[in-house]
């Protein structure tokens, strides 16, 4: 199962419950490179430019030089699963001041790591920038070595609080500021300051557990999504419940917010989006007919997926504008950015990742809106305060002087499910991906490789060149002409119509009609062994999860 995919910077980046991560060109197709030394399989990623941050079920959260491919850092704490993650960068944001009021000050005031796991809290980390100095907690490369009883947290310089107070797993989180809020198997949603650690408000009110949340900073609003069926809105300042949504009928798995609209999806199998100032329910997403699995939108499009198919959606009239795949076992991921567009999906006993190239010619440096809205500014800025940042940079400074250098391993107990105890198994429930297969499952080590010629009309862009994957293949998909409609501005997709020998997004699949020659050879993969083949579950066993993204510069 492809647990994770992020666009960042022109990669692609996967990771799986195989316990590695791969990044692909997306203009090639090639395997670029392999990430591997994580016990377990890797449930949650973010990236800052050329740095990666992944969480794993072995209990250990790797830093990566996405450059040279190097494991820089390895964090030991958390006593069970790494479920999710986020970077956080300095911006302004408004702060309360004790004597009422709010003014504008930049935090954090050097970029942040926070995570959340099965073991109930959450932890913040300061994100090492190139050139510090390495930590390895004791133990990190030794898979005999549980990282639980050699992994102090306090003794990593890096480490810097840790958020107590959820009485079952943390399930999602989204961070901007100093602003964090959780979303806990307990049904509740804490709001935290990252700052100083303080929870300031517990938000009950879900009667079910919560699978995901978001951050609305523009209106100053937190949303959750809970498997109670309803999404409810809180006010950040004063931690009240602003709105109850209510229509969906089963598990609100996934979230998602623009400036425009707030997005969730279900297992009832539909998408509802929502004006996120009044609560107002604008359109339903009615054309899947199992639960959703994944999504991404922005303020043109929704792209989601379920029981094997791939669909695009004009965000402004809730209408199906194509369907991008269509008869294939299931969809796990979707992440757009900019031009690319990439897809994680099953089919034929091999996980498949196909790449579409919607930018016309002129439009080479195109980025496009990030998600999340706020861009990846070049990893660390001179914007950072340093000299303000005491918690950080002097305590890193000041600890390594004082310490030996832990230049050591121990991801993880080598268990491969992260579960520590029999409670951790109730944690992860039948809603679960990780459940559908077994981490530590060998494959036959026999994959298809799908090569696609590059032959077309003269006019055309050159397609994307398909490679093998760690999981399968990565199939190329040609830009769109240049002559189609798209959805608005962003110029994603042509208007439904006929299939035609001309068209030019052409792709291999059982619902394709296009010409083009193939050629299919069987290769042996030495270092990554492909994936059985996965079935969705039923929809009361929705795979859900949230998605952290890496942002890029405009």
């Amino acid at each position: 199962v492809v647990t994770c995919l992020i666009f960042s910077h022109g990669r692609i980046i996967s990771a799986s419950d195989d316990h590695s991560i791969h990044i692909y060109s997306p203009s090639t197709g090639d395997l670029v490179r392999s990430l591997r030394g994580h016990e377990g399989g890797v449930w949650a990623l973010a990236a800052s430019k050329d740095i990666l941050v992944s969480g794993s079920t072995d209990r250990t959260v790797r830093i990566w030089d996405l450059e040279t491919g190097k494991c820089t850092h390895v964090f030991g704490g958390h006593t069970s699963t790494v479920r999710c993650l986020a970077i956080v960068k300095p911006e302004w944001v408004d702060v309360e001041q004790e004597g009422g009021g709010f003014t504008k000050e930049k935090w954090p005031k050097r970029a942040l790591i926070v995570t959340g796991s099965r073991d109930h809290t959450l932890r913040v980390w300061t994100l090492p920038r190139p050139g510090e100095p390495e930590f390895k907690c004791f133990g990190a490369d030794d898979g005999e070595v549980d990282p639980t009883d050699v992994c102090d947290a306090e003794e990593n310089p890096y480490h810097r609080v840790h958020l107590e107070g959820h009485d079952h797993a943390v399930r999602a989180l989204a961070a901007r500021g100093r602003t964090l809020v959780s979303g806990s198997y307990d049904c509740s949603v804490r709001i935290w300051d990252i700052i100083t650690g303080q929870c300031k408000w517990v938000l009950t009110g879900h009667t079910q557990k919560v699978y995901s949340v978001v951050l609305d900073p523009i209106r100053n609003q937190a949303c959750s999504g809970s498997m109670d069926g309803s999404v409810r809105v809180w006010n950040l300042h004063t931690g009240q419940l602003i709105h109850v949504l209510a229509g969906h009928t089963s598990l609100v798995g996934l979230l998602g917010m623009s400036p425009s609209h707030l997005v969730s999806a279900a297992a009832d199998s539909t998408l509802r989006i929502w004006h996120p100032d009044t609560g107002e329910l604008q359109h339903t997403l009615m054309a899947h007919t199992g639960a959703i699995t994944c999504f991404q939108h922005d303020e043109f499009k929704v792209l989601s997926g379920s029981d094997g198919n791939l669909k695009m959606w004009d965000i402004r009239d809730g209408t199906v504008v194509r369907d991008l795949l269509t008869g294939i076992t299931g969809v796990w991921q979707v992440v757009f950015e900019g031009r690319w567009c990439v897809a994680a999906s099953n089919r034929s006993d091999t996980t498949v990742l196909d790449v579409w190239d919607f930018a016309k010619e002129e439009d080479e440096e195109w980025v496009g809106e990030p998600s999340g809205g706020m861009y990846d500014e070049d990893g660390f800025s001179e914007a950072e305060d340093e000299d303000e940042d005491v918690m950080g940079t002097r305590r890193i400074r000041r600890m390594f002087m004082d310490m030996p250098m832990a230049s050591v391993d121990g991801d993880g107990d080598g268990d491969g499910d992260g579960s520590g105890d029999g409670e951790d198994a109730e944690d992860a429930d039948a809603m679960d991906q990780d459940l559908l297969v077994d981490s530590d499952t060998e494959g036959s080590g026999v994959v298809d490789v799908i090569e696609i010629d590059d032959e077309g009309p003269p006019d055309r862009g050159p397609g994307l060149v398909a490679s093998s994957s760690h999981a399968g293949v990565i199939e190329a998909v040609e830009a769109l002409p240049d002559d189609v409609e798209g959805v608005g501005a962003s110029r994603w997709a042509p208007t439904a119509r006929a299939n035609s020998s001309s068209e030019r997004l052409t792709r291999v699949s059982a619902s394709s009609t296009s010409k083009r020659t193939t050629t299919t050879t069987q290769m042996q993969m030495q270092d990554a062994p492909p994936f059985g083949q996965r079935t969705l579950p039923s929809t009361d066993e929705t795979p859900t999860r949230p998605r952290p993204r890496g942002m890029r510069r405009r």
